[in-house]
């Protein structure tokens, strides 16, 4: 009877939801971005059919990490379009290419006659140009960097700049609005580059400044409907230059913290170590994860990590070694992405449980795990 009853509200919930124009499952899908803690953190991704913002000062990384974060959508799917708004006007095509992403092939590259109507006039013709030849599942990825310096049509035909305040708001509210349904219809992901200000008192317009935590004095241009629009708003910082000589590369230490999260919690601080000619170094971060985790150790210079010994001895190797034993010594490789799998379990952990004590049966060492997730600086 229960069976009967079960089945018969299922039949009335399928006729109820297409009624009511409703979905069978969610529209909103995360996809990979093929880098492993920014996924954890994100909670599994970048989102297709939504809208992404990196927020952060100049040079701290925001371009490093989207080129790569589409250039990986690209190797993951020969069909993949990706369409570049260079505002900014800042990539050549060797910086493009050496994440993948080939102009004329796979990627369009706009560079000249960047307004905001105007960018948002070229997706239109994405979209048309989509439904024309039924190709509407195609993805397409959009990089607009940047919205900071990206101006209104009205900002570049008056004199006075200050006759036009506000009025790049009002047109990002509206398309940003609007166009949020012919992202999901026509599988359109757009990830936009924003600058951090300094918030300035101008009468009521102090008022309608950003005020988000995480943000403390600062704030974007743009207005407000960006943060509502976003399904994540990720800002990103610097917080410390790595020498040549510690992993065989030039780059830094990039902190990361999604001050808005649909798909996982916000405000968890999370950090990657980046090459600054070939990007996020998978590797590398997760090595540094493990250390803080002291699933690895570090002294004199030389490197040991726990359960990679022969004869009952720890065998220990210099710090820049690491990659290459990794990818030469199968033993080192197992070992080392047994912990990692370990780490990568307690941080979604962390993350689930954020401002609550882990219960777990496991050693100090998971509790200096949980320290990491939670302090990554």
């Amino acid at each position: 009877m229960a069976k009967q009853k079960k089945s018969k509200i299922k039949g009335l919930m399928d006729e109820l939801t297409e009624s009511l124009g409703g979905e069978n499952k969610s529209l909103i899908e995360l996809d990979t971005t093929e880098i492993s803690i920014y996924d954890l953190y994100s909670g599994g991704g970048l989102p297709k059919g939504d809208f992404t913002e990196f927020v952060g000062n100049p040079g701290a990384g925001k371009t490093t990490i989207a080129l790569q974060i589409l250039g990986n959508q690209a190797a993951k799917d020969p069909d993949a379009i990706i369409m570049i708004f260079d505002a900014e006007r800042s990539l050549t095509n060797d910086r493009l290419q050496s994440f993948g992403l080939n102009v004329g092939e796979n990627t369009i590259l706009v560079q000249r006659g960047i307004t905001v109507e105007r960018l948002f006039g070229r997706i239109d013709k994405l979209i048309a140009f989509k439904k024309d030849n039924k190709i509407q599942n195609a993805p397409v990825y959009i990089l607009w960097d940047s919205i900071a310096h990206t101006p209104s049509e009205k900002e570049l035909e008056v004199e006075d700049s200050n006759s036009a305040i506000g009025v790049k708001a009002k047109i990002m509210d509206h398309y940003l609005r609007t166009y949020h349904e012919y992202f999901v219809e026509n599988n359109i992901t757009m990830v936009a580059i924003n600058q951090l200000r300094d918030k300035v008192a101008m009468g009521n317009m102090y008022a309608k400044t950003i005020n988000l935590k995480g943000l403390g004095d600062r704030t974007v241009p743009g207005g407000r409907a960006q943060y509502f629009a976003a399904f994540h708003f990720c800002l990103f910082e610097k917080s410390g230059d790595l020498t040549g000589t510690e992993f065989g590369f030039k780059g830094y230490k990039l902190q990361g913290e999604f001050i808005k999260n649909k798909s996982a919690l916000p405000f968890e601080k999370f950090f990657l170590i980046v090459d600054y000619h070939n990007g996020v170094q998978e590797f590398w971060t997760k090595f540094i994860y493990l250390k803080e985790a002291k699933y690895i150790n570090i002294a004199g210079g030389w490197v040991t990590i726990k359960g990679y010994e022969a004869d009952g001895k720890m065998l220990k190797f210099r710090g820049a070694q690491a990659k290459n034993k990794y990818e030469s010594d199968s033993n080192f490789k197992e070992l080392f992405d047994s912990h990692w799998n370990a780490l990568s379990k307690t941080i979604q952990q962390v993350i689930q449980n954020s401002g609550h004590e882990l219960e777990t049966d496991e050693t100090d060492e998971t509790d200096a795990t949980a320290k990491t997730a939670k302090t990554a600086k």
